[in-house]
Protein backbone atom coordinates (compact mmCIF):
# COMPACT_ATOMS: atom_id res chain seq x y z
CA UNK A 1 0.00 0.00 0.00
CA UNK A 2 0.99 3.60 -0.96
CA UNK A 3 1.50 6.44 1.21
CA UNK A 4 0.78 10.04 0.18
CA UNK A 5 2.06 12.30 2.56
CA UNK A 6 6.03 13.24 2.53
CA UNK A 7 7.79 15.48 4.93
CA UNK A 8 7.83 19.67 3.98
CA UNK A 9 11.24 21.28 3.59
CA UNK A 10 12.41 25.09 3.26
CA UNK A 11 10.20 27.56 4.75
CA UNK A 12 7.10 26.17 4.64
CA UNK A 13 8.09 23.65 8.14
CA UNK A 14 8.49 27.09 9.86
CA UNK A 15 5.25 28.63 9.11
CA UNK A 16 3.08 26.88 12.01
CA UNK A 17 5.78 27.51 14.44
CA UNK A 18 6.00 31.52 12.88
CA UNK A 19 2.73 32.00 13.52
CA UNK A 20 2.22 30.48 16.67
CA UNK A 21 5.09 32.16 17.90
CA UNK A 22 3.19 35.65 16.89
CA UNK A 23 -0.26 34.68 18.31
CA UNK A 24 1.89 33.77 21.54
CA UNK A 25 3.61 37.18 21.97
CA UNK A 26 0.51 39.34 24.12
CA UNK A 27 0.99 36.88 26.63
CA UNK A 28 4.25 38.20 28.10
CA UNK A 29 2.04 40.95 29.32
CA UNK A 30 -0.23 41.44 31.88
CA UNK A 31 -3.86 41.03 30.14
CA UNK A 32 -7.26 40.69 31.09
CA UNK A 33 -9.33 37.78 31.19
CA UNK A 34 -11.35 38.27 27.86
CA UNK A 35 -7.89 39.23 26.44
CA UNK A 36 -6.24 35.85 27.85
CA UNK A 37 -9.67 33.95 25.89
CA UNK A 38 -9.07 35.56 22.94
CA UNK A 39 -5.03 34.87 23.00
CA UNK A 40 -5.83 31.36 23.31
CA UNK A 41 -7.80 31.11 20.14
CA UNK A 42 -5.01 32.98 18.16
CA UNK A 43 -2.55 29.92 19.10
CA UNK A 44 -5.02 27.30 18.50
CA UNK A 45 -6.43 28.90 15.23
CA UNK A 46 -3.19 30.65 13.64
CA UNK A 47 -1.09 27.43 13.39
CA UNK A 48 -4.32 25.30 12.27
CA UNK A 49 -4.73 27.72 9.23
CA UNK A 50 -0.75 27.54 8.70
CA UNK A 51 -1.11 23.38 8.19
CA UNK A 52 -3.80 24.02 5.75
CA UNK A 53 -2.44 26.15 3.45
CA UNK A 54 0.68 24.00 3.41
CA UNK A 55 -1.16 20.65 3.05
CA UNK A 56 -3.57 21.81 0.89
CA UNK A 57 -6.53 20.42 2.52
CA UNK A 58 -7.55 19.64 6.37
CA UNK A 59 -5.52 16.43 8.24
CA UNK A 60 -6.35 15.85 11.44
CA UNK A 61 -3.73 16.75 13.85
CA UNK A 62 -3.36 15.40 17.43
CA UNK A 63 -3.20 18.81 18.71
CA UNK A 64 -5.93 19.89 17.04
CA UNK A 65 -7.95 17.72 19.25
CA UNK A 66 -6.18 19.06 22.81
CA UNK A 67 -6.37 22.60 21.23
CA UNK A 68 -10.31 22.36 20.63
CA UNK A 69 -10.76 20.69 24.35
CA UNK A 70 -8.41 24.08 25.64
CA UNK A 71 -10.66 26.35 23.91
CA UNK A 72 -14.13 24.71 25.51
CA UNK A 73 -11.83 24.84 29.24
CA UNK A 74 -10.57 28.19 29.03
CA UNK A 75 -11.23 30.50 26.05
CA UNK A 76 -14.91 29.97 26.14
CA UNK A 77 -15.52 30.41 30.15
CA UNK A 78 -13.00 33.57 29.45
CA UNK A 79 -14.88 35.09 26.59
CA UNK A 80 -18.63 34.54 27.53
CA UNK A 81 -19.32 34.61 30.84
CA UNK A 82 -23.11 34.98 30.65
CA UNK A 83 -23.04 30.87 29.53
CA UNK A 84 -21.89 30.18 33.11
CA UNK A 85 -24.52 30.91 35.78
CA UNK A 86 -22.91 32.63 38.87
CA UNK A 87 -23.34 29.79 41.24
CA UNK A 88 -20.85 27.98 39.01
CA UNK A 89 -18.22 30.32 39.37
CA UNK A 90 -18.12 28.98 43.26
CA UNK A 91 -17.28 31.97 44.39
CA UNK A 92 -13.74 32.42 43.08
CA UNK A 93 -12.23 36.45 43.23
CA UNK A 94 -12.29 38.07 40.12
CA UNK A 95 -8.96 38.75 40.07
CA UNK A 96 -7.92 35.45 40.87
CA UNK A 97 -9.80 34.14 37.46
CA UNK A 98 -8.39 36.97 35.36
CA UNK A 99 -4.79 35.80 36.73
CA UNK A 100 -5.76 31.91 35.93
CA UNK A 101 -6.71 32.54 32.50
CA UNK A 102 -3.49 34.29 31.75
CA UNK A 103 -1.78 31.55 32.99
CA UNK A 104 -3.22 28.61 31.11
CA UNK A 105 -2.77 30.73 28.12
CA UNK A 106 0.62 30.71 28.35
CA UNK A 107 1.06 27.25 29.33
CA UNK A 108 -0.55 26.71 26.11
CA UNK A 109 1.59 28.98 24.04
CA UNK A 110 4.75 27.10 25.63
CA UNK A 111 3.30 23.65 24.63
CA UNK A 112 2.45 24.75 21.08
CA UNK A 113 5.90 26.29 20.55
CA UNK A 114 7.88 23.33 21.40
CA UNK A 115 5.43 20.98 19.45
CA UNK A 116 5.50 23.46 16.51
CA UNK A 117 9.54 23.46 16.56
CA UNK A 118 9.84 19.62 16.99
CA UNK A 119 6.99 17.50 15.12
CA UNK A 120 7.09 16.38 11.75
CA UNK A 121 5.16 18.68 9.48
CA UNK A 122 3.29 16.31 6.88
CA UNK A 123 2.07 17.28 4.02
CA UNK A 124 -0.42 16.06 1.25
CA UNK A 125 1.03 15.67 -2.13
CA UNK A 126 -0.92 13.88 -5.23
CA UNK A 127 0.49 11.65 -6.50
CA UNK A 128 3.59 10.72 -4.56
CA UNK A 129 4.07 7.57 -4.01
CA UNK A 130 6.04 6.46 -1.00
CA UNK A 131 6.39 2.89 1.04
CA UNK A 132 6.97 4.53 4.71
CA UNK A 133 6.22 0.98 6.87
CA UNK A 134 6.00 -2.30 6.60
CA UNK A 135 4.90 -4.97 9.08
CA UNK A 136 2.98 -8.66 9.08
CA UNK A 137 -0.68 -8.24 8.74
CA UNK A 138 -1.17 -11.09 11.04
CA UNK A 139 0.89 -9.77 13.54
CA UNK A 140 -1.00 -6.45 13.68
CA UNK A 141 -4.24 -8.17 13.68
CA UNK A 142 -2.62 -9.89 16.46
CA UNK A 143 -1.21 -7.59 18.26
CA UNK A 144 -5.01 -5.78 18.49
CA UNK A 145 -6.36 -9.20 19.93
CA UNK A 146 -3.46 -9.27 22.94
CA UNK A 147 -4.50 -5.96 23.61
CA UNK A 148 -7.95 -6.16 23.79
CA UNK A 149 -7.40 -9.18 25.59
CA UNK A 150 -5.47 -7.56 28.74
CA UNK A 151 -8.06 -4.53 28.67
CA UNK A 152 -10.90 -7.06 29.01
CA UNK A 153 -8.97 -8.97 31.53
CA UNK A 154 -7.92 -5.97 33.35
CA UNK A 155 -11.53 -4.51 33.71
CA UNK A 156 -13.17 -7.83 34.66
CA UNK A 157 -10.38 -8.24 37.41
CA UNK A 158 -10.98 -4.99 38.96
CA UNK A 159 -14.78 -5.08 39.08
CA UNK A 160 -14.13 -8.78 40.66
CA UNK A 161 -12.00 -7.54 43.35
CA UNK A 162 -13.41 -3.85 43.99
CA UNK A 163 -17.02 -5.66 44.41
CA UNK A 164 -18.21 -2.70 41.90
CA UNK A 165 -18.18 -0.37 44.60
CA UNK A 166 -18.84 2.88 42.84
CA UNK A 167 -15.60 4.62 44.73
CA UNK A 168 -16.73 8.25 43.09
CA UNK A 169 -19.03 8.67 45.17
CA UNK A 170 -18.18 7.65 48.63
CA UNK A 171 -14.76 8.51 49.37
CA UNK A 172 -12.84 11.94 48.45
CA UNK A 173 -8.95 9.93 47.91
CA UNK A 174 -8.47 6.21 46.73
CA UNK A 175 -5.87 4.46 48.58
CA UNK A 176 -6.12 1.82 46.12
CA UNK A 177 -3.73 -1.27 45.94
CA UNK A 178 -0.60 -2.51 43.59
CA UNK A 179 -3.06 -4.76 41.88
CA UNK A 180 -5.57 -2.33 42.09
CA UNK A 181 -3.09 -0.19 39.89
CA UNK A 182 -2.05 -2.53 37.30
CA UNK A 183 -5.61 -3.37 36.55
CA UNK A 184 -6.60 0.21 36.40
CA UNK A 185 -3.64 0.80 33.90
CA UNK A 186 -4.22 -2.11 31.81
CA UNK A 187 -7.65 -1.19 31.48
CA UNK A 188 -6.77 1.93 30.15
CA UNK A 189 -5.71 -0.32 26.85
CA UNK A 190 -9.26 -0.43 25.93
CA UNK A 191 -9.32 3.38 24.17
CA UNK A 192 -6.19 2.04 22.62
CA UNK A 193 -8.00 -1.05 21.06
CA UNK A 194 -11.07 1.15 20.04
CA UNK A 195 -8.21 3.20 17.90
CA UNK A 196 -6.56 0.49 16.58
CA UNK A 197 -9.28 -1.28 15.45
CA UNK A 198 -10.93 1.85 13.51
CA UNK A 199 -7.71 2.56 11.80
CA UNK A 200 -7.72 -0.66 10.54
CA UNK A 201 -11.09 -0.39 9.27
CA UNK A 202 -10.44 2.64 7.78
CA UNK A 203 -7.60 0.67 5.88
CA UNK A 204 -9.63 -2.54 5.06
CA UNK A 205 -7.26 -4.40 7.12
CA UNK A 206 -9.79 -6.04 9.99
CA UNK A 207 -9.86 -9.82 10.24
CA UNK A 208 -13.32 -11.39 10.25
CA UNK A 209 -15.02 -11.63 13.60
CA UNK A 210 -12.88 -8.91 14.76
CA UNK A 211 -16.75 -6.81 15.68
CA UNK A 212 -17.50 -8.94 18.36
CA UNK A 213 -14.18 -8.44 20.70
CA UNK A 214 -14.93 -4.78 19.62
CA UNK A 215 -18.40 -4.99 21.27
CA UNK A 216 -17.36 -7.65 24.58
CA UNK A 217 -14.43 -4.68 24.35
CA UNK A 218 -17.05 -2.03 25.04
CA UNK A 219 -19.49 -4.13 26.86
CA UNK A 220 -16.76 -3.85 29.89
CA UNK A 221 -15.95 -0.05 29.77
CA UNK A 222 -20.21 0.10 30.02
CA UNK A 223 -19.60 -2.17 33.33
CA UNK A 224 -16.64 -0.10 34.56
CA UNK A 225 -18.27 3.27 33.66
CA UNK A 226 -20.94 1.93 36.35
CA UNK A 227 -18.55 1.26 38.60
CA UNK A 228 -16.67 4.28 38.88
CA UNK A 229 -18.93 7.13 37.10
CA UNK A 230 -16.27 9.09 35.78
CA UNK A 231 -16.97 10.96 32.31
CA UNK A 232 -12.62 10.03 31.47
CA UNK A 233 -14.49 6.40 30.48
CA UNK A 234 -16.80 7.38 27.54
CA UNK A 235 -14.81 10.14 26.80
CA UNK A 236 -11.66 8.07 25.64
CA UNK A 237 -13.37 5.94 23.88
CA UNK A 238 -14.91 8.47 21.72
CA UNK A 239 -12.14 10.20 21.35
CA UNK A 240 -10.07 6.75 20.20
CA UNK A 241 -13.41 6.46 17.70
CA UNK A 242 -12.72 10.05 16.14
CA UNK A 243 -9.11 9.56 15.87
CA UNK A 244 -9.12 6.11 14.51
CA UNK A 245 -11.86 6.95 11.89
CA UNK A 246 -10.05 9.77 11.17
CA UNK A 247 -6.63 8.35 10.94
CA UNK A 248 -6.96 8.80 6.51
CA UNK A 249 -8.29 11.99 6.66
CA UNK A 250 -6.69 12.67 3.20
CA UNK A 251 -8.78 9.87 1.84
CA UNK A 252 -11.93 11.16 3.56
CA UNK A 253 -14.28 13.85 1.59
CA UNK A 254 -14.74 17.23 3.33
CA UNK A 255 -18.72 16.94 3.93
CA UNK A 256 -17.37 13.49 5.79
CA UNK A 257 -15.60 15.19 8.08
CA UNK A 258 -17.58 17.60 8.89
CA UNK A 259 -20.05 15.04 9.89
CA UNK A 260 -17.91 13.15 12.12
CA UNK A 261 -16.90 16.25 13.84
CA UNK A 262 -20.34 16.83 14.48
CA UNK A 263 -21.29 13.68 15.52
CA UNK A 264 -18.67 13.56 18.19
CA UNK A 265 -19.62 16.51 19.66
CA UNK A 266 -23.12 15.73 19.86
CA UNK A 267 -21.80 12.48 21.67
CA UNK A 268 -19.85 14.45 24.23
CA UNK A 269 -22.71 16.76 24.76
CA UNK A 270 -24.58 13.34 25.68
CA UNK A 271 -21.97 11.79 27.97
CA UNK A 272 -22.04 14.66 29.92
CA UNK A 273 -25.66 15.00 29.99
CA UNK A 274 -25.75 11.43 31.18
CA UNK A 275 -22.85 11.45 33.44
CA UNK A 276 -24.51 14.52 34.80
CA UNK A 277 -27.17 12.63 35.21
CA UNK A 278 -25.94 9.17 36.53
CA UNK A 279 -23.20 11.17 39.30
CA UNK A 280 -26.57 12.81 40.44
CA UNK A 281 -29.06 9.52 40.85
CA UNK A 282 -25.67 7.59 42.72
CA UNK A 283 -25.01 10.81 45.00
CA UNK A 284 -28.47 10.09 46.06
CA UNK A 285 -28.19 6.28 47.14
CA UNK A 286 -26.69 5.15 50.46
CA UNK A 287 -23.23 3.34 50.17
CA UNK A 288 -23.38 0.70 47.73
CA UNK A 289 -22.84 -2.73 49.79
CA UNK A 290 -23.85 -5.97 49.36
CA UNK A 291 -22.48 -8.75 46.64
CA UNK A 292 -21.28 -7.81 43.29
CA UNK A 293 -25.08 -8.88 41.97
CA UNK A 294 -26.71 -6.20 44.45
CA UNK A 295 -24.19 -3.58 43.71
CA UNK A 296 -24.23 -4.20 40.06
CA UNK A 297 -28.05 -4.35 40.01
CA UNK A 298 -28.13 -0.51 42.23
CA UNK A 299 -25.80 0.84 39.49
CA UNK A 300 -28.22 -0.32 36.32
CA UNK A 301 -31.21 0.92 38.23
CA UNK A 302 -29.47 4.14 38.52
CA UNK A 303 -28.36 3.64 34.84
CA UNK A 304 -32.04 3.11 33.38
CA UNK A 305 -33.30 6.84 35.75
CA UNK A 306 -30.61 8.46 34.36
CA UNK A 307 -31.12 7.60 30.93
CA UNK A 308 -34.83 8.31 31.21
CA UNK A 309 -33.72 11.63 32.98
CA UNK A 310 -31.81 12.33 29.89
CA UNK A 311 -34.65 11.75 27.23
CA UNK A 312 -37.38 13.95 28.72
CA UNK A 313 -34.53 16.47 29.86
CA UNK A 314 -35.39 16.21 33.39
CA UNK A 315 -34.03 19.17 35.50
CA UNK A 316 -32.97 17.49 39.01
CA UNK A 317 -31.07 19.67 41.95
CA UNK A 318 -28.35 18.25 44.15
CA UNK A 319 -27.20 20.47 47.01
CA UNK A 320 -29.73 23.57 45.75
CA UNK A 321 -27.41 23.31 42.36
CA UNK A 322 -28.99 22.54 39.00
CA UNK A 323 -27.19 19.86 37.64
CA UNK A 324 -28.81 19.61 34.17
CA UNK A 325 -29.34 22.54 31.59
CA UNK A 326 -26.02 23.87 28.91
CA UNK A 327 -24.46 25.80 31.95
CA UNK A 328 -23.99 22.55 34.06
CA UNK A 329 -22.31 20.62 30.96
CA UNK A 330 -20.30 23.29 29.91
CA UNK A 331 -18.93 23.54 33.16
CA UNK A 332 -17.68 20.21 33.22
CA UNK A 333 -15.29 21.45 30.48
CA UNK A 334 -14.42 24.86 32.03
CA UNK A 335 -11.02 24.00 33.88
CA UNK A 336 -10.38 27.55 34.10
CA UNK A 337 -12.27 27.95 37.21
CA UNK A 338 -10.63 25.22 39.05
CA UNK A 339 -7.09 26.71 38.69
CA UNK A 340 -8.59 29.76 40.24
CA UNK A 341 -9.81 27.96 42.66
CA UNK A 342 -6.17 26.60 43.19
CA UNK A 343 -4.68 29.96 42.82
CA UNK A 344 -7.39 31.79 45.26
CA UNK A 345 -6.92 28.85 47.94
CA UNK A 346 -2.91 29.40 47.94
CA UNK A 347 -3.52 33.46 47.76
CA UNK A 348 -1.31 32.85 44.44
CA UNK A 349 1.86 30.88 46.48
CA UNK A 350 2.66 27.99 45.18
CA UNK A 351 3.20 25.43 47.98
CA UNK A 352 6.09 23.76 46.00
CA UNK A 353 4.88 20.28 47.82
CA UNK A 354 6.19 17.24 46.38
CA UNK A 355 8.48 18.91 44.10
CA UNK A 356 11.33 16.70 43.79
CA UNK A 357 8.66 13.53 43.99
CA UNK A 358 7.05 15.16 40.84
CA UNK A 359 10.48 15.53 39.18
CA UNK A 360 11.07 11.86 39.77
CA UNK A 361 7.39 10.32 39.16
CA UNK A 362 8.53 7.96 36.02
CA UNK A 363 10.30 6.02 38.59
CA UNK A 364 6.98 4.90 40.60
CA UNK A 365 5.45 4.23 37.23
CA UNK A 366 7.61 0.93 37.26
CA UNK A 367 8.10 0.85 41.21
CA UNK A 368 5.08 -1.08 43.59
CA UNK A 369 4.30 0.98 46.07
CA UNK A 370 4.17 -1.87 48.08
CA UNK A 371 7.96 -1.92 48.10
CA UNK A 372 8.55 1.56 49.50
CA UNK A 373 8.56 2.12 53.35
CA UNK A 374 6.11 5.45 52.83
CA UNK A 375 3.96 5.82 49.95
CA UNK A 376 4.86 8.80 48.10
CA UNK A 377 1.94 10.75 47.63
CA UNK A 378 0.98 13.68 44.64
CA UNK A 379 -1.44 16.36 45.27
CA UNK A 380 -4.75 15.37 43.38
CA UNK A 381 -8.50 16.42 42.94
CA UNK A 382 -9.00 14.35 46.01
CA UNK A 383 -6.82 16.34 48.36
CA UNK A 384 -8.21 19.35 46.95
CA UNK A 385 -11.80 18.36 47.27
CA UNK A 386 -11.20 17.65 51.36
CA UNK A 387 -9.34 21.00 51.67
CA UNK A 388 -12.43 22.71 50.14
CA UNK A 389 -14.89 20.42 52.53
CA UNK A 390 -16.08 18.22 50.40
CA UNK A 391 -17.57 14.75 51.83
CA UNK A 392 -17.06 12.69 48.74
CA UNK A 393 -15.44 13.40 45.01
CA UNK A 394 -12.49 15.37 44.04
CA UNK A 395 -12.09 19.18 42.95
CA UNK A 396 -9.98 19.20 39.79
CA UNK A 397 -6.72 21.45 40.08
CA UNK A 398 -5.89 20.92 36.24
CA UNK A 399 -2.79 20.26 34.73
CA UNK A 400 -1.22 23.18 34.87
CA UNK A 401 -2.49 23.83 38.74
CA UNK A 402 -0.84 20.75 39.07
CA UNK A 403 2.89 22.50 37.54
CA UNK A 404 1.71 25.23 39.64
CA UNK A 405 1.41 23.30 43.01
CA UNK A 406 4.20 21.50 42.22
CA UNK A 407 7.19 23.81 40.71
CA UNK A 408 5.60 27.11 40.99
CA UNK A 409 4.85 29.70 37.79
CA UNK A 410 8.16 28.49 36.09
CA UNK A 411 6.92 25.19 36.30
CA UNK A 412 3.51 25.80 34.42
CA UNK A 413 5.94 26.86 31.61
CA UNK A 414 8.23 24.50 31.86
CA UNK A 415 5.97 21.86 32.47
CA UNK A 416 3.74 22.11 29.40
CA UNK A 417 7.03 22.82 27.64
CA UNK A 418 7.95 19.44 28.33
CA UNK A 419 3.96 17.93 27.67
CA UNK A 420 4.59 19.71 24.05
CA UNK A 421 8.40 17.82 23.45
CA UNK A 422 6.48 14.60 24.71
CA UNK A 423 3.22 14.53 21.63
CA UNK A 424 5.73 15.88 19.41
CA UNK A 425 8.55 12.94 20.10
CA UNK A 426 5.84 10.67 20.01
CA UNK A 427 4.43 11.68 16.70
CA UNK A 428 7.84 11.67 15.28
CA UNK A 429 8.22 7.95 16.22
CA UNK A 430 5.23 6.76 15.43
CA UNK A 431 6.32 7.80 11.59
CA UNK A 432 9.17 4.97 11.55
CA UNK A 433 9.38 2.01 10.46
CA UNK A 434 8.33 -1.17 11.76
CA UNK A 435 6.55 -2.39 14.82
CA UNK A 436 7.28 -0.07 16.71
CA UNK A 437 5.46 2.74 14.83
CA UNK A 438 2.49 1.39 15.61
CA UNK A 439 3.32 0.95 19.12
CA UNK A 440 4.77 4.91 19.30
CA UNK A 441 1.30 5.64 17.10
CA UNK A 442 -0.95 3.86 19.95
CA UNK A 443 1.27 6.25 22.77
CA UNK A 444 0.58 9.14 20.80
CA UNK A 445 -3.44 8.07 21.50
CA UNK A 446 -2.58 7.07 24.46
CA UNK A 447 -0.80 10.70 25.20
CA UNK A 448 -3.92 13.14 23.69
CA UNK A 449 -6.81 11.08 25.54
CA UNK A 450 -5.24 11.50 28.33
CA UNK A 451 -4.58 15.31 27.88
CA UNK A 452 -8.04 15.65 26.96
CA UNK A 453 -9.23 16.40 30.07
CA UNK A 454 -7.42 19.69 31.40
CA UNK A 455 -8.30 18.43 34.66
CA UNK A 456 -5.86 15.66 34.77
CA UNK A 457 -2.92 16.01 36.85
CA UNK A 458 0.67 15.61 35.67
CA UNK A 459 2.35 13.05 37.59
CA UNK A 460 -0.37 10.27 37.14
CA UNK A 461 -0.17 12.14 33.13
CA UNK A 462 3.24 10.69 32.71
CA UNK A 463 2.77 7.54 35.19
CA UNK A 464 0.44 6.29 33.47
CA UNK A 465 1.57 6.88 30.02
CA UNK A 466 4.74 4.94 30.82
CA UNK A 467 2.96 1.80 32.38
CA UNK A 468 0.69 1.92 28.92
CA UNK A 469 3.87 1.57 27.37
CA UNK A 470 5.24 -1.13 29.09
CA UNK A 471 1.85 -2.74 28.36
CA UNK A 472 1.78 -2.52 24.61
CA UNK A 473 5.59 -3.57 24.61
CA UNK A 474 4.60 -6.84 26.74
CA UNK A 475 1.63 -7.40 24.03
CA UNK A 476 3.90 -6.90 21.04
CA UNK A 477 6.46 -9.25 22.55
CA UNK A 478 3.80 -11.68 23.21
CA UNK A 479 2.59 -11.43 19.26
CA UNK A 480 6.00 -11.72 17.97
CA UNK A 481 6.83 -15.00 19.79
CA UNK A 482 3.61 -16.63 18.42
CA UNK A 483 3.85 -15.31 15.33
CA UNK A 484 5.60 -16.96 12.31
CA UNK A 485 7.35 -14.63 9.88
CA UNK A 486 5.06 -13.61 6.81
CA UNK A 487 5.19 -12.47 3.66
CA UNK A 488 2.07 -10.30 3.95
CA UNK A 489 2.71 -6.23 5.52
CA UNK A 490 0.99 -3.37 6.08
CA UNK A 491 1.51 0.21 6.86
CA UNK A 492 0.11 2.03 10.21
CA UNK A 493 -2.48 4.41 9.59
CA UNK A 494 -1.08 7.82 11.24
CA UNK A 495 2.10 9.46 10.02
Amino acid sequence: MTDHRTSVGGLSHFLPLLVTAVAAAPCCFALSRVASGWGLVAVVIAPAVAMRLIQGKFVVNPIYVLGAMWLLGVSLPSIATDLYSPVHMYGIPPEWREKAALWMYRGWAAFSLVYWAFAPIPSVVSGAETQTFRMPVVMVSRFRTVVAALALAATIGFLLVTRGHSYTFEHAILDTSTLQQVLIEMRALAPLYVYLYFSAKADGHLRRNERIVLIAVLASQFFFFTATGTKAVPLELLGAWALGAASRGPRMKPAKQVLLGAVALFAIYFVFYFNLAYRTEMAYRPSSGGSLGEVVSSQFTAVSEAATDVVTFRRLDFDGISTFGMDSILLRFANVLPFGNVLAQTQGRPPFEGAFDSLVAPVFAVLPRDLLDSKVHFFGSGDFAQLLGWEYGGYSITTVGSFYWAWGYAGIIGGMMGLGALLALLVRLGRQSGPWGLIFQAMTVRLVLMMMDIGIEFQPLIISGLRSFLFLCAAYFVVRVVTPRSSAYIRPAMG
